[in-house]
């Protein structure tokens, strides 16, 4: 199950080719994973990141203020089920 769901709140209105989309990358908390959160996110994309590492998550969203945080580990087929509900539910 998720562990911990954190909405930032205070995008623009930033307008690109993802825009009205729903993208949820898994281990958004550093690397690629960061790098491709951040790039839907300036592409107008509604992006979940997700991770087992809440405070680096958190880190990532800083000043993508409509990103959502979510707790989970990947590894395990009832948290991604969560997970995937959760990012359903919200957007």
């Amino acid at each position: 199950s998720t562990r911990d769901k954190v909405l930032h709140t205070d995008r623009g209105t930033s307008m690109g080719q993802f825009s009205g989309k729903v993208v949820l990358v898994t281990g958004g908390g550093s690397g690629v994973g960061a790098a491709t959160a951040k790039l839907f996110y300036s592409e107008g994309a509604k992006v979940a990141i997700a991770g087992r590492d809440v405070n680096k998550l958190n880190a990532v969203a800083t000043g993508h203020t409509e990103m959502l945080v979510l707790g989970a580990d990947v590894t395990d087929s009832n948290a991604v089920e969560a997970l995937v509900k959760s990012v359903t539910d919200h957007f």
